[in-house]
């Protein structure tokens, strides 16, 4: 997932204005449940009850209020005070149009909370064909065929396309469903274009084209052309952004998709397209997408993981979350030697409680802090769910889980008081020093962190003593997190990682290099990359970054944007 400008952060300005306390008359207190219960549905619901208590000065925070201005905009019709309150606890699912019309009368920006659900109830259905993302409102009307040839023409012609173009495109395909007749070949551009675009955008606009690549993936004609064009991607070692591409195979049962993600365990085109595998394989697993055959090859790709996790910090976390749907008999007829240590792994990821995990004691801090600044502002409202929340964002051991929970975060009034609280969490040297609490903090930033929290990635890049890891993670996100370092800025922290790498040679050395590469790519400072693909100092992983960067054609780039 890489920016073009960090679109999303500078539309969220609103809600840093919005943290004032509430002036109007507080709402009637509503029924709150003791415990949070965080499935897929309830995540969307909290996150519409939330910005609906808190956005706008508190003006919605009385549901007859809101309920009586609902009709209007993208909802032409009338929603009862028992229909929105049964949106919101998730005992009713909701649709994109009321969901379209929160965004309108809260002033969110559009598609902020639509695309935010989309990709939470994306990760935790088995794939879009048995669990639409959000419930379609009635296909009304004959079916747009001059769209589709619009939007078709102009993928073509490489003009430039938004990510509301993308939605109305694949929409209109899946309503086609079997219906629609295109070659081969179209399918497959149509594909390689959006990933194209996808890989490079950020914000909205990536979550835009994420859903719609899912929807490709998971369409009658064109799943076998779309999962062809991820594993091209994937198989071009000049590509960069590869692990986003292999993870998007998890979410598609077509058997093409786990034959190229067992493809890349037993034999990676790259370090970063094994990971994605061992990403995806983890609801591949769980979801059963794997033939018998390629489970085994899985458990060889688990074991050696187990025994080498390489240069990623939660790679033996991935492993064990793989074993915990492997066959228990494959496990102790194939890995006797393992065994003993798999079952103990996998019992010990299942009862670790949130205070044993890495990152508990910054997440408890992080979520009573913006509860008590928040305190008083919604009367009769107590936040259960943010705790949880945050505590899954910081200790979760599976990355995706980890960015999933900061998206939908980002997605409320509770992302920018995070972002502040993490950057002063970051502060802290003993947080710096730990990289199994600082990299996911870093992480959560992708997401949240604007122009406030950029000053703390750039020191962080060029300070001296920390984790390896920490360092990447840092100068990785400075491609999502506000708008721009000064050139002076990106010249001193490339000398200062040469110099490393030239005294050094470690891998880590590179991989930071190859991180700013990628920052730089996001924020698209041409001039800097030219230098970077000249400079023959440079390690050889950072030079080709650069050259792939320089190489996105210009519609692409500009597409990305919107």
């Amino acid at each position: 997932m890489a920016p073009a400008g960090a679109c999303h952060h500078a539309s969220m300005a609103n809600y840093g204005q919005g943290q004032r306390r509430c002036t109007h008359p507080p709402p009637e207190p509503e029924p709150e449940p003791e415990t949070a219960v965080l499935d897929r549905r309830a995540r969307v619901g909290w996150m519409l009850r939330v910005n609906r208590l808190y956005c706008a000065e508190g003006v919605w925070a009385r549901l007859p209020v809101f309920a009586r201005a609902f009709k209007g905009g993208s909802h032409p019709r009338t929603a009862a005070v028992s229909t929105i309150s049964r949106w919101e606890t998730a005992e009713l699912p909701v649709t994109r149009t009321a969901v379209r019309r929160y965004e309108e009368l809260l002033g969110l920006p559009d598609d902020l909370l639509g695309a935010t659900a989309q990709t939470m109830l994306r990760y935790s259905a088995a794939s879009s064909l048995s669990s639409p993302p959000l419930q379609a409102p009635a296909r009304d009307g004959p079916v747009p065929y001059a769209r589709i040839e619009e939007l078709l023409d102009r993928v073509d012609a490489a003009d430039v396309m938004s990510g509301r173009n993308w939605c109305d495109l694949t929409q209109a395909l899946c309503r086609v469903g079997d219906s629609v007749l295109m070659p081969a070949r179209t399918w497959q551009a149509l594909s390689a274009r959006l990933i194209a675009e996808m890989v490079i955008a950020d914000g909205v606009p990536w979550m835009l084209r994420f859903e719609a690549l899912n929807r490709l993936l998971n369409h009658p004609r064109g799943a076998s052309q779309a999962v062809a064009a991820c594993a091209a991607f994937a198989a071009d070692g000049r590509n960069q952004a590869v692990v986003e591409v292999v993870c998007a195979l998890d979410n598609t049962n077509h058997k093409d998709a786990a034959a190229h993600i067992v493809a890349q365990l037993s034999d990676p085109t790259s370090e970063r397209a094994r990971y994605g595998a061992f990403l995806a394989s983890i609801r591949k697993a769980r979801y059963g997408h794997f033939a018998p055959a390629q489970i085994r090859t899985v458990s060889l790709a688990v074991r050696d993981m187990l025994r080498e996790p390489g240069p990623y910090t939660d790679g033996r976390m991935i492993a064990l979350e793989i074993v915990r749907d492997l066959p228990a008999e494959l496990i102790r007829t194939d890995h006797r030697d393992l065994a003993g240590e798999l079952s103990r792994g996998a019992r010990g990821c299942a009862a670790a409680r949130p205070a044993e995990q890495p990152g508990s004691g910054p997440a408890r801090r992080l979520a009573s802090e913006v509860i008590a600044q928040l305190a008083g502002d919604v009367p009769g409202y107590r936040e259960l769910a943010l705790p949880e929340l945050v505590q899954e964002m910081v200790s979760n051991p599976v990355a995706d889980v980890r960015l999933y929970a900061a998206c939908l975060l980002n997605a409320t009034p509770y992302g920018p008081l995070l972002a502040a609280r993490i950057a002063r969490e970051l502060a802290r040297p003993g947080t710096l020093r730990d990289e199994r609490i600082a990299v996911p903090l870093l992480d959560a930033l992708r997401f949240l962190g604007g122009q406030g929290q950029r000053c703390a990635l750039e020191r962080i890049v060029i300070a001296s003593g920390l984790p390896g890891p920490v360092v990447a993670s840092a100068a990785h996100h400075l491609g999502h997190v506000g708008s721009a370092s000064t050139e002076a800025y990106w010249r001193r922290a490339l000398a200062h990682h040469l110099q490393r790498w030239e005294r050094e040679r470690e891998a880590s050395a590179t991989r930071i290099l190859r991180d700013l590469v990628y920052a730089l790519g996001m924020v698209r400072h041409g001039a800097v990359l030219q230098e970077l693909r000249r400079d023959s100092r440079m390690p050889q992983p950072a030079r080709a970054a650069a050259d792939w960067w320089l190489s996105v054609p210009e519609h692409i780039h500009a597409s990305a944007r919107l």
